[in-house]
């Protein structure tokens, strides 16, 4: 979702893309496994196996909640469960539905670990849900579409939304409950990961 970088020449270009595929194919073989690093040095431990991940993500107080998101075999749902960091992964929370031909949704767990917001695709509103995948919220935000990724903020009051907009640029949002946006930082030439 994050691209950056300009075109060198074409010898770079290569370089670059052989990389990028070594790259990948190292963080695809990483995805396929929970691993558990000490942060002191050592061997990593495995944990969890995982099939068709397709993001995570962690709480941030009083909760100690992690959540990873894998899709079904027919990539027609995302299915949310919890994880531990030193236990390995806990029960399914929840399904959301998602359309087996997009990649671009986006997921955010709620800094005190009880909600969702979800991006279902870039037409779409931010939905928050409960865990266990009931509609609390739907929040559109005013005068903006192709949304693409989602964070709550610290308070967990509001969100950080990113859009792109129609000239190809991309825009950083701070987004209230009643779906008022700001705009926090403009990136005509590319994207924004929150």
């Amino acid at each position: 979702r994050c691209r950056a970088g300009r075109a060198g020449d074409g010898d770079r270009r290569r370089q670059r893309h052989l990389q990028g595929r070594r790259a990948e194919q190292h963080a695809q073989h990483a995805a396929e496994r929970g691993d558990h690093v000490p942060i002191a040095g050592g061997a990593s431990e495995n944990i969890f196996s995982i099939k068709n991940l397709n993001g995570w993500t962690c709480s941030r107080f009083s909760s100690d909640l992690c959540v990873i998101a894998e899709r079904s075999d027919d990539r027609k749902q995302a299915i949310i469960s919890s994880f531990d960091p030193l236990k390995g992964k806990g029960s399914e929370l929840t399904r959301i539905q998602i359309h087996p031909k997009l990649n671009d949704w986006s997921l955010a767990l709620s800094p005190d670990g009880t909600r969702l917001a979800v991006i279902r695709n870039v037409e779409s509103a931010v939905e928050i849900l409960s865990l266990h995948g009931d509609l609390k919220r739907e929040i559109k935000v005013r005068g903006w579409s192709n949304l693409s990724e989602v964070r709550w903020t610290a308070d967990w009051r509001g969100l950080f939304v990113t859009s792109v907009t129609p000239t190809g640029g991309a825009v950083l949002l701070h987004v209230n409950a009643q779906g008022e946006a700001q705009i926090l930082r403009e990136n005509p030439g590319g994207g924004y990961c929150p």
